[in-house]
């Protein structure tokens, strides 16, 4: 069963979250708010998921955001619930694969840069084209560009509005895997499977809360943070255990 909201269609495969950009045949946004972020949040949430995928409908992941000459009134507040629908991404309890085939433009870059595992096919093409368009990303582009590609790659890459392949992606460090364009589903799922398996759900989010902690957090918080996460974890494992040998 799918169910729908903005431009996003939600739908289960066993224990695994599919999220659908729905816009064909480009999949561009024609809004910061994409989609509601409670209803993500709820999704994404779900009890007994492992996982989550995000890909594009038809031939393309998202072609970015529709440009329209008559900005709304309230811009700025729905460029900051864009970023905070990216944020429920970044800071899912469960991990999240982009699956990129075709074009993934500006703020279908920005979506992408959001998930935790970025996987493209050889015919994939990605790239921030604003510069070119007079204007820059608004989603959380540069900062997550620098997060995930350093200083100095990402400089020139948002400045040259330079679009680039599969391969060279991986190359950059915008992705992790490249693969044909027909297997990429099927490589998402199989990341999936390596990253959590049969491992406590609760295990996989507190890794992965305390490495987003790692990239936003002052070190001495986020090293305070990591070790309550464990000692919860550690404590938990010797009651388990208790309880086993007491049965």
């Amino acid at each position: 069963m799918s169910i729908r909201d903005g431009i996003i269609n939600f739908e289960k495969k066993d224990d695994i979250a599919i999220l659908t950009i729905s816009n064909p045949p480009g999949n561009r946004l024609p809004d910061p708010v994409f989609v509601v972020p409670e209803i993500l949040h709820q999704h994404l949430h779900e009890e007994g998921l492992r996982g989550a995928i995000l890909i594009g409908e038809g031939n393309n992941f998202c072609e970015g955001a529709a440009i329209d000459s008559n900005i709304p009134e309230d811009i700025y507040h729905r460029l900051n619930e864009g970023k905070r629908i990216l944020d429920i991404i970044e800071e899912s309890p469960i991990p999240v694969i982009a699956a990129i085939n075709g074009a993934c433009f500006g703020g279908g870059l920005e979506i992408a840069l959001a998930c935790h595992i970025r996987i493209v096919g050889t015919s994939a093409m990605l790239g921030f084209p604003e510069a070119e368009l007079g204007i820059m990303p608004g989603l959380a582009g540069t900062l997550r560009s620098v997060e995930e590609l350093g200083y100095s790659t990402a400089l020139p890459f948002l400045l040259s509005s330079e679009y680039v392949s599969g391969e060279k992606a991986v190359e950059l460090g915008i992705a992790h895997y490249v693969v044909p364009r027909q297997k990429v589903l099927g490589k998402a799922f199989d990341v999936l499977e390596k990253l959590v398996g049969d491992k406590k759900r609760k295990v996989i989010n507190y890794i992965m809360k305390s490495v987003l902690a790692g990239k936003r957090m002052d070190r001495k918080k986020a090293l305070k943070l990591e070790s309550k996460l464990v000692i919860e974890l550690v404590e938990e494992q010797y009651k388990n255990q208790a309880l086993s040998q007491d049965t």
